[in-house]
């Protein structure tokens, strides 16, 4: 694979993420359909390949969302 070929591939799977977030945010958040199903498949087996850690079960984990600050 040349360099043209991987920075086409590079384009590409950011066009799918951009699309995939634009699909989460507005029309379907919880049920991905095909094609954008195997492309995050294909993404978790990576994150599981690269990525082991364990947590305890009685670790505490917290969610947290970024918003806005309005102060009025």
């Amino acid at each position: 694979m040349d360099e043209s070929d991987s920075s086409s591939a590079l384009t590409d799977n950011w066009m799918y993420l951009n699309k995939l977030a634009n699909i989460i945010k507005h029309e379907s958040r919880y049920i991905i359909q095909e094609p954008y199903k195997s492309f995050v498949d294909s993404i978790m087996k990576i994150l599981q390949e690269q990525f082991t850690s364990v947590i305890s079960a009685y670790s505490k984990l917290y969610l947290a969302r970024i918003n806005e600050i309005t102060f009025i």
